[in-house]
């Protein structure tokens, strides 16, 4: 089993990804080809910003050349007032037990900043 190191709480991270799965987002009208829904444009900041992270650690293993891919991982949005949050959860890989593997963005609406990073180390 890899185990993947956290920061922050995982039980935050698990109480995050829950109420996003559970429904609890805010709703918003998106429709195909909508990109430039502000919503996400703060996962596209997000994405860009976790995609540099994943990248500064040596892939030396096939499963660490899947952890740095970006597309390996599943992405939630949430309205937050104020703020977008984008929670990216490593997918499961065929023949391997994860435990972790993510990273929670809290990313200004205003003027799509990232205010807030938890993530693996």
């Amino acid at each position: 089993m890899k185990q993947m190191k956290w920061r922050n709480s995982k039980m935050a991270f698990s109480g995050l990804m829950a109420l996003i799965l559970a429904g609890s987002m805010a709703s918003s009208s998106l429709h195909a080809g909508d990109v430039s829904a502000p919503i996400l444009q703060a996962a596209g900041v997000a994405r860009h910003d976790y995609s540099s992270r994943l990248k500064e650690f040596p892939a030396k293993t096939e499963f660490d050349r899947f952890v740095e891919n970006i597309d390996n991982y599943d992405v939630g949005l949430s309205d937050a007032g104020d703020n977008f949050i984008v929670v990216f959860k490593l997918r499961k890989k065929k023949g391997e037990v994860v435990m972790g593997g993510g990273a929670i963005y809290t990313v200004r609406k205003k003027d799509l900043v990232i205010v807030n990073f938890s993530g693996q180390e």
